[in-house]
C-alpha cells in the first residue's frame, strides 16, 4: 500500500520576502494577492494541492513585524497562530540579509514551536551576494534548525519544485483533509475582497493602500453567467477620500475595470463591480471593525 502524506506547511517570514508570490507558485494557482509594497497579506490563507500521493495545505501568513498599530497587532497573531498550533510543516522564506532590530523575539517564538523546519532564501535571481546568504543562514541557524536550506526564486520558479517535494516528504502518513477539488477554505466573497486590495496596492501610492479596509456587501452569481460585485471602501479620514476617487472619478474608474478583470480571470465569470467609498476613523485600531471586515 502507498504512502499517503496530507497535513499544513505554514510559509513565514518577513513582510515583502516574496512569500505570497511561493505560495501561488507552489499551488500552481493564485491564491493570495502580490504586490511590491511590503504587508500585503493581512490574513493568513489557504492553498490546498491535492494530489494522489499527497495534500498538502499551504498557509500563507502575513509578514512577521513589530506591530505599531491594532492591525499590526492581529496580522503578527495570525502568523504566529499558523506556526505554533497549525501547521505539520515551517517554510521560512528570507531575503538574503539579517532581519531588522525588533523582530528577533518573533522569530524566537516562530522556533519555539519546534516543528520541522526549512529555510528558502528567496530572489536569487535579482540578489545573490554570498556573504549575506552566510549571514543570513548564521542568524536563523541560531535560532532553529533546519532540515534544509535552499536558495530560489519564487518568482522565476529557481528552486521551487525541489522545495516543493522536500516540504511534501517531511509531512506526515495522514489521509486529506479536504474533499478533492477544495482549493482554498474562503469563500469567493473573500478572494474578491484581496483581489480589490491587490489592485488598490498595485494603484495608489504612498499610504492609501495601507488606510484602506475593503469589505463585499453583496456578490450574487447570476444565471447569465455574469457576477454582480457590490464593494465597500473604507478609509480612516475624510480626506482620502477624493485620493482615492480621483479627479473626475478616474482612479476609482481604473481600479473598478482592474479589479473586475482580476476577479474574472479567477472566477472564468464576468464581473460587473460597484464600488462605494466610506470613512471608518481610525478602522486599523479598531478590534470591532478589524473583526468585522475580516468576517469573524
Amino acid at each position: 500500500m502507498s504512502i499517503h502524506r496530507a497535513g499544513f506547511i505554514a510559509i513565514a517570514g518577513l513582510p515583502n520576502a516574496g512569500k505570497s508570490t511561493l505560495i501561488n507558485r507552489l499551488a500552481g494557482f493564485k491564491i493570495s494577492i502580490v504586490s511590491p509594497k511590503p504587508q500585503t497579506t493581512r490574513t493568513s490563507i489557504l492553498a490546498i494541492d491535492t494530489e494522489e500521493s499527497h495534500q498538502a495545505v499551504f498557509i500563507d501568513t502575513p509578514g512577521i513585524l513589530k506591530p505599531e498599530y491594532g492591525l499590526q497587532k492581529k496580522m503578527l497573531n495570525s502568523a504566529l497562530k499558523a506556526v505554533r498550533e497549525d501547521a505539520d510543516v515551517l517554510c521560512l522564506v528570507t531575503e538574503a540579509g539579517v532581519p531588522p532590530a525588533g523582530t528577533d523575539e518573533f522569530f524566537q517564538k516562530i522556533a519555539s514551536a519546534g516543528i520541522p523546519a526549512i529555510l528558502a532564501i528567496n530572489k536569487i535571481d535579482i540578489a545573490c551576494n554570498e556573504e549575506l546568504i552566510i549571514k543570513t543562514t548564521d542568524y536563523f541557524g541560531k535560532l532553529m534548525s533546519f532540515r534544509n536550506i535552499l536558495r530560489i526564486s519564487a518568482l522565476a520558479g529557481t528552486g521551487v519544485k525541489e522545495l516543493k517535494q522536500i516540504l511534501i516528504g517531511m509531512l506526515p502518513e495522514h489521509p486529506a483533509y479536504y474533499p478533492d477539488g477544495e482549493f482554498t477554505d474562503h469563500w469567493m466573497r473573500f478572494h474578491a475582497a484581496e483581489l480589490i486590495r491587490e489592485q488598490i496596492f498595485n494603484t495608489y501610492s504612498q499610504e492609501i493602500p495601507y488606510a484602506v479596509a475593503v469589505g463585499i456587501d453583496e456578490y450574487s452569481e447570476r444565471a447569465d453567467g455574469t457576477d454582480m460585485i457590490h464593494a465597500a471602501l473604507y478609509v480612516e479620514r475624510e480626506s482620502q477620500k477624493p485620493m482615492i476617487i480621483g479627479r473626475g472619478g478616474g482612479a476609482i474608474k481604473n481600479l473598478r475595470e482592474r479589479s473586475e478583470a482580476e476577479i474574472g480571470k479567477m472566477t472564468g465569470r464576468k464581473a460587473v463591480l460597484s464600488i462605494r467609498v466610506k470613512v471608518a476613523d481610525g478602522w486599523r485600531n479598531d478590534p470591532d471593525f478589524i473583526r468585522k471586515i475580516s468576517g469573524e
